[in-house]
């Protein structure tokens, strides 16, 4: 059975597509327990709002019975401008520290889910992995980093925007407001999440 802890921003909590994809999730048996720590509009770095960083490395909000995690982040921090360094050091720091107090746990990393945004301080609204944010960077180059790093640390992780490619070829199918999935969306998330898990049983 899954103990599952989730991190996550906006798309992480109950709020879009009728109950998000926490909902979802709650129907299937596979899981024994499902504690969720998603704030929307949260980052994973510390210059962002009620970012991961501190929820991790600061207030230790681990429950120590967990024996997954989910985080799902990184499109918040090209939102507000996350430099990438810091980024990067914030990420590592929260991988150990969850290595260290739950050493007998597993990571799951969603990478980031396409969006069209208009990004702090810019202008205009575009696709987010090639529209530049107020420090030069496009969600494409946080993804990288992201990937990088659960490379490096040997975490397993699930593509999000390549496995609902069909949400980019029909915005109106799958989003509320081309940034948060409706709830033909969740169905889609939740599905990838599950069968990622039961795999894993």
């Amino acid at each position: 059975m899954i103990n599952l802890t989730i991190y996550g921003d906006s798309i992480s909590t109950i709020t879009h597509g009728g109950g998000g994809y926490i909902k979802r999730l709650k129907k299937s048996s596979i899981y024994q327990s499902i504690k969720s720590y998603a704030i929307s509009g949260s980052g994973l770095s510390s210059i962002t709002p009620n970012n991961l960083y501190t929820i991790i490395c600061k207030d230790y909000k681990i429950p120590v019975n967990t024996n997954w995690f989910l985080i799902w982040h990184g499109t918040n921090d090209w939102f507000y401008g996350s430099k990438i360094e810091q980024f990067e050091s914030e990420l590592q720091t929260i991988l150990d520290q969850l290595k260290t107090t739950c050493p007998n746990s597993q990571i799951i990393y969603l990478l980031p889910l396409y969006r069209y945004e208009t990004p702090y301080g810019s202008s205009a609204p575009g696709n987010a992995f090639e529209t530049k944010n107020c420090v030069g960077l496009t969600l494409l180059d946080y993804r990288q980093s992201i990937l990088n790093l659960l490379i490096k640390n040997k975490i397993d992780y699930l593509d999000m925007t390549t496995l609902t490619k069909t949400f980019q070829n029909d915005v109106k199918q799958y989003y509320e407001d081309m940034v948060h999935p409706n709830s033909n969306g969740m169905d889609v998330i939740a599905q990838i999440i599950n069968q990622y898990f039961t795999s894993k049983l």
